[in-house]
Parts: C-alpha cells; sequence; structure tokens
C-alpha cells in the first residue's frame, strides 16, 4: 500500500496543473528610435531655451500633455512636431530616473565646444572664465547659469571635463542653450597665449602655499583690467601647472 500511495502521489504530480512558460515580450519601437545618437533636452526651461537659440538640430518634442503656449509656438515655427507620450516613456527617454522632465522631452543632436586658442580672439571681452577640469555636470550647468546672467564667455579644457550634456543644461536652468561655451585643448598654453594679448590670469584658490605669488581677495581686484579667472575642479582645484600660469591667485 506504501509503494502504491507513492506512485499515487507521483502520478498526481505529474498531471497537475503546471504554469505557464514566461514569453519575453518584444519592446515596443519608440517614436524616437530613428533618431540614432540623439539626446533629451528636458524640463520646461531647458526646453524652451533651446527652441528659442536654435543652436541645436531638432526632431520632435515629446510631451506628457499640452505643452506651454509659449514653447507650443516656437514648435510651430520652427516645424517642430509636438508627440504626446506616457509619463513613463519621457522618463524612458531622457534616461534618467529622479530627472524632473516636468512633461517635456525635446529630442535633439548634441551641442558642440566652440574651439579657441586665445580669449583675445572673441569680441575684446574683458572678462573671461576659464574652468580647469570641472566634472560634475551639475556645477557645471550652475556655472553656466551665472556666467549667462552676468554676460561673461566660458573656457573649458578639452580633457577630463563635464561635457555640454542635458543633465548641464537642466542645471543651468537652460542657461547653456544660450550661451557659447569654447573649449581650448590645452588650457595652459590658452592662458599664456591670453596673458600675451594682454589679460591677467586670476586663480581662484583656497590655498596660500602652493606657489609663491602673492595672494590678492577679490575686493581689492581692478575690474577694468581685461582678466580671466580660472576655477578648478570639484577635488583638487587648479592643477600645480595652471596655477603657475596664472598672473596671480586669488581667494574667495
Amino acid at each position: 500500500m506504501l509503494r502504491l500511495a507513492v506512485v499515487v502521489r507521483a502520478l498526481s504530480a505529474y498531471n497537475a496543473p503546471r504554469h505557464k512558460a514566461y514569453v519575453r515580450r518584444e519592446r515596443e519601437p519608440r517614436p524616437w528610435d530613428k533618431f540614432v545618437g540623439a539626446e533629451f533636452v528636458y524640463g520646461v526651461s531647458p526646453v524652451h531655451s533651446a527652441l528659442r537659440s536654435n543652436r541645436r538640430k531638432i526632431h520632435s518634442l515629446f510631451t506628457e500633455s499640452d505643452p506651454p503656449l509659449e514653447i507650443a509656438g516656437l514648435c510651430e515655427e520652427l516645424g517642430v512636431p509636438i508627440v504626446a507620450q506616457p509619463k513613463g516613456r519621457l522618463q524612458e527617454a531622457i534616461s534618467q530616473p529622479r530627472a524632473v522632465h516636468q512633461g517635456l522631452a525635446l529630442c535633439c543632436e548634441a551641442l558642440e565646444f566652440e574651439l579657441l586658442e586665445s580669449a583675445a580672439a572673441n569680441n575684446g571681452r574683458n572678462m573671461w572664465l576659464a574652468l580647469d577640469e570641472v566634472q560634475d555636470p551639475r556645477n557645471f550647468g550652475a556655472i553656466l547659469r551665472s556666467a549667462r546672467f552676468f554676460g561673461v564667455p566660458v573656457v573649458s579644457c578639452a580633457k577630463n571635463s563635464a561635457p555640454l550634456s542635458p543633465v548641464a543644461s537642466k542645471a543651468s536652468a537652460g542657461a547653456m542653450e544660450e550661451v557659447v561655451v569654447y573649449e581650448a585643448r590645452n588650457l595652459v598654453k590658452f592662458l599664456a597665449k591670453s596673458k600675451e594679448n594682454g589679460f591677467r590670469v586670476l586663480g581662484a584658490s583656497l590655498s596660500k602655499g602652493k606657489t609663491d605669488h602673492r595672494v590678492l581677495a577679490l575686493r581689492d581686484v581692478d575690474v577694468d583690467v581685461p582678466t580671466i579667472v580660472v576655477l578648478g575642479s570639484e577635488g583638487t582645484g587648479l592643477r600645480t601647472n595652471v596655477l603657475f600660469a596664472t598672473s596671480l591667485p586669488s581667494t574667495p
């Protein structure tokens, strides 16, 4: 009887209903799949600034609901299609899980840096901001926001620096879309060439012991002299060779 019970139990288990096999669903095509290599500017201010400045090649505006009237008007003026998409799709498009897109994602091509060899090569501006390996895109965006407000041109070193990304655009509240950011392939040579052209180069530093240069407080800086202010990276500040290339390191 014991053997018969074991056999009956085994047959019952064999004939029991089984779970359906998992069938992987294919990903549905997205309307932006055809724009290979494109990126997404997101948020009301960045999208508005990108449309208004019209510096990018723009493909489509994807929106959760009707966009603000001014943005809709710019899209109509520029011939940019407006395509409704669910909120989750917009989050997927921008690839930033915690980003606040405010229901707008502009599909467009990336911005590029402009190459510049000397500060004297652009419009005779008397005040410039140079960035020495600023890598955090949010810090980069915040700097661009301030530079846009004060009308100061910005030059960044080509290596180990934050790119002109949608994250930086969002952090800049759209200022990145309107500011032309220049790129120096060699920041030390750029500073040296600028000094030859009559610019004073001030390096912002918290330390007074890195060089034998005199330290000057910002309140004592003569703003009438053509000047480049150099800001260092978040972790190490100004590199030693950049600090020695300055005319006069300054402290906040």
